[in-house]
C-alpha cells in the first residue's frame, strides 16, 4: 500500500462522526415532528414544513456548487448546520405553546417554521453537496469505495442510535427535552465541522510506482 492512499482519512473520520451526530437528532425528528406539531394544535404544519424542505433542497441543489466554492467545505457545512439549530429551534417553539406558555405567539410559531423549513431546504442542499464534493476531492480510485461506505456507515448507523434514543428518551422524559437533546447533537455536529479541514491533494500516482 502506498503512503498516500489514505492520506485524507483522518478528514473524512471528522467529516463522518459530524454527519453521524447530526443524523442522530434530524432523521428522527423528520419522522415524529408532523405527528407531533399537530398533538400541539398545529395541524399540518409539521406536512407542509418537510414538503418545503425537501423542495427547496431539490431545486437549491443546482447552485449549491458555486456557494460551496465561495465559502469553503468548512464553512458551507457551518452554515448547513446553522440552518438545522434554526429550524428546530422553531419546532421547539411549538412545543412550549402547546405545554400552555407562548399562547399568543401562535401565528408567529407557524409563519417561522414555514420560513426556516424553507431556510433549512437550501441548507440541506449546502450539506449533501459539499459532503459528496469533498469525499470526491479527499479520495482516489484506491480508496473512494471505502470513503463512501464510511459515510454510509454513519448514515446507517445513526437510524440505529437516533431512533434507540428516542424510544428512551420520549417516554421518560417528554418530547421538550428530547429536543432539546437533539439541538445539542446538532451543537456538537458544529464543533465537529469547525474542525474540518480541506482535503489534501493527491499526488500523482506515476511518481509512487517505487
Amino acid at each position: 500500500m502506498k503512503c498516500w492512499e489514505h492520506l485524507n482519512f483522518s478528514r473524512i473520520m471528522v467529516m463522518a462522526a459530524g454527519f453521524f451526530m447530526m443524523q442522530n437528532a434530524v432523521n428522527v425528528l423528520q419522522n415524529i415532528t408532523p405527528v407531533i406539531l399537530e398533538q400541539a394544535d398545529f395541524g399540518n404544519l409539521g406536512f407542509y414544513a418537510s414538503s418545503s424542505v425537501f423542495l427547496t433542497m431539490g431545486f437549491a441543489s443546482f447552485s449549491a456548487a458555486p456557494q460551496l466554492r465561495y465559502f469553503g467545505y468548512k464553512y458551507t457545512m457551518v452554515i448547513g448546520i446553522c440552518t438545522y439549530l434554526i429550524y428546530t429551534s422553531c419546532q421547539l417553539l411549538a412545543l412550549y405553546y402547546a405545554s400552555g406558555k407562548l399562547q399568543e405567539l401562535k401565528s408567529m410559531i407557524y409563519g417561522l417554521n414555514i420560513t426556516f423549513a424553507f431556510l433549512n431546504g437550501w441548507g440541506n442542499a449546502l450539506l449533501f453537496v459539499c459532503a459528496s464534493s469533498y469525499v470526491n476531492d479527499a479520495a482516489n480510485e484506491h480508496n473512494k469505495g471505502m470513503y463512501n461506505s464510511i459515510l454510509w456507515i454513519a448514515n446507517c448507523g445513526s437510524f440505529v442510535t437516533g431512533n434507540l434514543m428516542a424510544a428512551f428518551v420520549v417516554p421518560a422524559l417528554g418530547n421538550i427535552v428530547y429536543f432539546w437533546m437533539c439541538l445539542g447533537l446538532l451543537v456538537v455536529t458544529l464543533c465537529f465541522f469547525f474542525l474540518l479541514k480541506n482535503p489534501l491533494p493527491q499526488p500523482d500516482e506515476d511518481l509512487d510506482e517505487s
